[in-house]
């Protein structure tokens, strides 16, 4: 009562300031001021950070056993009445089929089967002669080469590299039925673009700014015609390439001058690991507007069928969503971006975004209504029939922001339904996605599965009771192969 504050919680503990703590202030009494950025983790800071946490089971399992046991002898935890059972909880789970993917044409397709035995680690094996269901349209390729400040192109790549690289992505290309001609390379020194030759190698530093990549490019490709992609050849990460300019336009050259652009890190392009080439064309091929392959999943009696049997049963719309904010402190505005499957191959996709208040993770009602209208006008334009189920997966939302965003996101899906037909109600599915949850799991057999690294659970794991919210129909899903940690 010194200063005439009659504590509320006089059994907090105190929190110090000045040198070394000296300065004791009851905790109810502080205040968080806002306002101050925070720094945003340089790339290296990343990876050390990634490395320093990616434990192996055994020892992240030991870890958390040595935690239990701290917290009952830490005096600050005592003082809080924190206290950890010794013991973890053991839960079922159980692994869901893995599906097999369909080359070609459905009524005689040509089968990529998951690795078998309890080694699935996301993996297909491609059967021979393969190729993918409707290779994409292009008509010119073009290379690009972004060396770093301080590299001219023949140190960054040589001209050897650079056909030794190509010839394996055409190899490659050609096998699953996409047609990759860049023809004869024409060498550019500094910034001078030659038109005459469809095969342009461009060299920007980058030290760039993103609108002067952004200009150089349109320039470039404003008299070459549809159905150009863009090869973009960049540094490896170590050298910032998250940061290079031609990522920060990669979206406005999409949209403003219509091309598809394909980033490739230079250290793989001049010794792709197995099966590199092989990924990066099924990216490359979505982007042209082709389709790589399908589901196969089995039915009953016997068989395969193409397509999920979820989608089978009736037209279903698949929507993701998400909100973009800009770094911390910044002033500008978040992006709500809303991405719909039009087919049952998962490979034709339409896209509306909306610019919000910045910091903002629920969408306002009626520019989630307004995308999600589009999106079913868009379906019933490339099916000729509307959806009669909607599944919507979201991003990005914490378990304080649920209520929310159940109120206003599936409200506005609703009224969007409504405003395309009166009593036309498809069913709606609406899941909300958390990674890097805190929970850990392990498995029973000495802390290892058949077949899977590190002992960690195999792809595809789910556990839906005992450790999940009751109020909520929730469950944790191990997506994929976990290459590192746990």
């Amino acid at each position: 009562l010194r200063y005439g504050i009659e504590l509320k919680h006089p059994e907090l503990v105190l929190v110090g300031f000045g040198k070394g703590g000296r300065n004791l202030v009851p905790m109810e009494l502080c205040e968080f001021v806002g306002g101050e950025a925070a720094r945003l983790a340089t790339a290296d800071e990343r990876s050390k950070l990634v490395k320093e946490t990616s434990q192996p089971p055994a020892q992240r399992l030991e870890e958390i056993r040595t935690l239990q046991r701290d917290v009952g002898r830490d005096a600050t935890c005592r003082a809080f009445g924190l206290e950890v059972r010794p013991l973890l909880d053991n839960v079922p789970g159980r692994v869901l089929p893995v599906m097999s993917l369909g080359y070609g044409p459905e009524n005689n397709p040509r089968v990529a089967i998951p690795e078998a035995g309890g080694k699935f680690r996301g993996n297909w094996r491609t059967p021979p002669g393969a190729t993918y269901i409707r290779p994409g349209n292009v008509q010119r390729c073009v290379v690009g080469l972004f060396p770093p400040s301080g590299k001219d192109h023949q140190h960054f790549l040589d001209v050897g590299g650079l056909q030794r690289g190509l010839s394996g992505l055409i190899a490659d290309a050609g096998k699953l039925g996409l047609n990759l001609d860049f023809g004869p390379l024409v060498r550019l020194e500094g910034r001078e673009v030659q038109l005459q030759d469809p095969s342009l190698l461009m060299c920007l530093r980058d030290t760039s700014s993103a609108e002067e990549v952004e200009q150089e490019l349109a320039r470039a490709f404003g008299e070459l015609g549809d159905n150009v992609l863009l090869l973009a050849i960049i540094p490896d990460q170590n050298n910032n390439a998250w940061q290079h300019p031609i990522r920060a336009t990669n979206k406005a050259l999409c949209s403003r001058i219509g091309i598809a652009v394909q980033h490739c890190k230079v250290n793989k392009f001049k010794s792709p690991p197995p099966g590199y080439w092989s990924n990066l064309l099924d990216k490359l091929n979505l982007k042209a507007l082709g389709t790589n392959y399908y589901p196969l999943c089995e039915v009953p009696g016997g068989g395969l069928q193409p397509g999920l049997q979820l989608l089978r049963a009736c037209p279903t719309l698949l929507l993701g969503c998400d909100v973009h904010h800009a770094a911390p402190g910044s002033s500008r505005p978040s992006y709500g971006a809303l991405v719909g499957t039009m087919d049952k191959f998962f490979s034709s996709h339409y896209t509306e975004v909306r610019a919000m208040t910045g910091r903002q993770e629920c969408i306002p009602v009626d520019d989630m209504e307004s995308m999600v209208r589009e999106q079913l006008q868009a379906f019933y334009r490339y099916n000729g029939i509307p959806p009669q189920r909607i599944i919507c997966y979201r991003d990005g939302v914490a378990h304080n922001q649920f209520e929310e965003v159940h109120e206003v996101e599936i409200h506005a899906i609703e009224r969007a339904c409504h405003a395309i037909e009166q009593g036309y109600q498809p069913q709606i599915v609406f899941i909300v996605e958390q990674k890097g949850g805190g929970a850990r799991f392990f498995t029973n057999e000495n802390g290892r599965v058949p077949g899977q690294q590190m002992g960690n659970q195999p792809p595809l794991t789910v556990v839906d009771t005992v450790v999940v919210d009751e109020s909520t129909f929730s469950f944790h899903l191990t997506p994929h192969h976990g290459m590192k940690g746990t």
